[in-house]
């Protein structure tokens, strides 16, 4: 009767630290997500410098920023300290380019057909912000030799 009792406890305990780990991982899991939403939306760029100097990792800056992006992303660059590129995981071009020291930067908006629609971005010569009117080529086969 006293080894049953014994391993009666043990059990209890056991349940009871397994129960307190999984509750601590979920309150985690959520306090992290809400930082970093929080994160998202008081950034600017250069997003990627920014966020190394706070101290996140390389899977948190992406985690991040595909809350900025509103999609899954993947990214060239960013293990070797090297030009980051960030592309649509989905496929297609980069939509963020930051250089290595965060010196120049660049949003691109594109469209369904991966058309750059709008860049912004900060270079050698300061901020810019261009809307990219499409070129309309319909009537290119029509025009005499």
């Amino acid at each position: 009767m006293f080894n049953g009792i014994f391993i009666y406890e043990i059990d209890i305990n056991v349940n009871r630290i397994l129960i307190k780990n999984i509750v601590n991982k979920i309150l985690k899991e959520n306090n992290e997500s809400n930082l970093y939403k929080k994160i998202a939306t008081i950034i600017k760029p250069p997003y990627i410098t920014d966020m190394d100097k706070m101290g996140l990792t390389n899977s948190e800056i992406k985690k991040v920023l595909e809350i900025i992006f509103g999609i899954e992303l993947k990214f060239y660059g960013i293990d070797n300290g090297g030009d980051v590129f960030v592309h649509p995981k989905m496929g297609g071009q980069w939509i963020y380019y930051e250089e290595f020291n965060g010196n120049s930067w660049e949003v691109v908006e594109r469209n369904e057909n991966d058309t750059v629609i709008r860049k912004y971005g900060l270079d050698e010569d300061g901020y810019y912000d261009q809307t990219v009117k499409p070129i309309n080529l319909s009537g290119i086969n029509n025009l005499e030799r």
